[in-house]
């Protein structure tokens, strides 16, 4: 069988640098036998400058041959690589690797007829015939040059004996001192414990992905902690809480209202009102309004922030006029204030105030001061006010007949309240029964017999009072009518109301 290779394929021609010329030839200069015979210099010793300057050249000499020897060997002995060049190499030689036409003969047999040119395996080794002969001893022939070694056996190869430079965090010096140090510095797939900090190109994309620590402590941060902390925006239950620690929701807190009840101011009564803390829901039930300490505002002033500030939302303050009570809380942060309104919406609430709840009423008399009161809460967050001095609304004369007639309490107008009043009818000559009622029902003459009766009865003559609770309307008005055509007194003290605060 016979192969064609490519001469390039057959054998890598380089070039080095330069190296040293030859070594200089040492030529002894001095006969040190000689001189101690004749005795130069009249001495029979070896004169030590001349014995210096010989040495000095055998040094120059051998160290020139080290420095020719180190240009053409490398340090296992091996001839160094692109040492050997085409024009070094002898005719018969470039012949023989310059020919693309070997014969592959297989192993190499004893007493067997080689020409130049024969390919054989002998122990793994690879060999090409230098000279024609018949084959004796496989090893004889070799040293005789009849055999040229072209391929080691892979077997004699080995990882270690092939030299490879530092690079990197690589520090070995062959190949299978390298292997073993990259893998006892890599990370498992599998998983392991790195020595030193992992440096991420960025944050991640994908749920797989490894996170850097800026971004680890930036979630972090948007994460309330076990132990409590304060959210930056709202919290959206999964559903009704079904223990007692559970969340509500703030539905279920729709109009809850606690404490914030109000009172004339100690100080300044004609012109202040406190507010003592306490929390409600806004009128939209979006918010929970808390008033953490008292809270004093001043009828006498334009509204600014904060306590012992002027409270009236808009314009000077105005005598017999009702003012609404309105709690604020300012969009930018959630801080709660106060002030008078006469509108029950809180329509005239400062730019920048969204949410509010009105938490009650106070009344500027006649004189423009604020009529005194004493308020207490219910159950379930509603308010009573008792007038400190109760007025009296009705004091009528020949004028409370069997037609319906409204009058105006002293009670906040803008929503109902159930006021309490004491009542007074008397005639002199008849039988007087009254009906007091709502005018948000229907208007009913009062009778001994039929529904809805009376809420009063004064025989001729006779003086009664009666205390009443009756729901207003919204302009605080009550509605009155008499059995008879005429009673000579009709009289209404209005000692307070009561007010659920929803």
């Amino acid at each position: 069988m016979r192969v064609r290779l490519l001469p390039s394929l057959i054998i890598a021609l380089a070039t080095v640098g330069a190296y040293a010329a030859f070594a200089p030839d040492y030529t002894p200069t001095i006969n040190f036998a000689s001189e101690e015979a004749s005795a130069v210099s009249g001495r029979s010793t070896i004169r030590t400058a001349a014995l210096d300057t010989e040495l000095a050249a055998i040094q120059t000499s051998i160290g020139a041959l080290n420095d020719n020897l180190q240009a053409i060997q490398r340090s296992d002995n091996a001839l160094k690589d692109g040492i050997v060049e085409p024009h070094t190499l002898s005719t018969d030689t470039l012949e023989l690797i310059g020919s693309t036409d070997w014969e592959l003969r297989g192993a190499w047999l004893t007493t067997t007829v080689y020409a130049v040119r024969d390919v054989v395996t002998e122990s793994g080794d690879t060999y090409i015939c230098a000279v024609a002969h018949t084959s004796g001893t496989f090893a004889t022939d070799l040293a005789a040059g009849k055999w040229i070694l072209i391929a080691e056996a892979a077997s004699a190869i080995t990882a270690s004996s092939v030299t490879s430079s530092a690079t990197g965090d690589i520090a070995s010096t062959n190949v299978q001192a390298a292997l073993a140090e990259l893998d006892s510095e890599k990370l498992p797939k599998a998983g392991g414990t790195m020595t030193g900090l992992l440096t991420l190109s960025g944050a991640p994309s994908s749920a797989n992905h490894a996170a850097t620590k800026t971004y680890v402590d930036t979630a972090d941060a948007l994460l309330l902690p076990l132990a409590g902390g304060t959210m930056t925006g709202g919290l959206v239950l999964s559903g009704e809480p079904s223990n007692a620690l559970h969340a509500v929701p703030m539905r279920d807190l729709a109009s809850q209202i606690s404490g914030l009840v109000l009172a004339n101011n100690g100080t300044d009564a004609n012109n202040d009102i406190d507010i003592a803390t306490g929390v409600a829901a806004d009128s939209t039930n979006t918010y929970m309004l808390r008033l953490s300490a008292t809270m004093t505002k001043r009828m006498d002033a334009a509204w600014a922030v904060g306590t012992n500030q002027g409270g009236m939302f808009t314009g000077a303050e105005a005598s017999s006029t009702w003012y609404h009570v309105c709690l604020i809380r300012a969009d930018a942060d959630g801080s709660i204030d106060a002030g008078f309104d006469t509108s029950t919406t809180c329509a005239n609430k400062p730019a920048g105030y969204t949410a509010y709840r009105l938490i009650g009423s106070v009344y500027n008399d006649g004189s423009s001061n604020l009529k005194a009161f004493y308020a207490t809460e219910t159950a379930g967050g509603g308010i009573k006010v008792l007038w400190t001095t109760p007025p009296l609304d009705v004091n009528l004369t020949n004028t409370l007949t069997t037609a319906a007639r409204t009058d105006t309490l002293t009670v906040p107008t803008g929503y109902v309240v159930e006021a309490r009043i004491n009542v007074f009818a008397f005639d002199a000559s008849s039988s007087v029964q009254a009906y007091i009622s709502s005018p948000n029902a229907s208007d009913q003459a009062p009778s001994q017999t039929a529904s809805p009766l009376a809420t009063l009865n004064a025989a001729a003559g006779d003086v009664v009072f009666m205390p009443l609770t009756i729901l207003t309307n919204t302009s605080a008005q009550i509605r009155g009518r008499a059995n008879i055509a005429t009673a000579d007194n009709y009289r209404v003290a209005t000692l307070g109301w009561e007010w659920a605060r929803r």
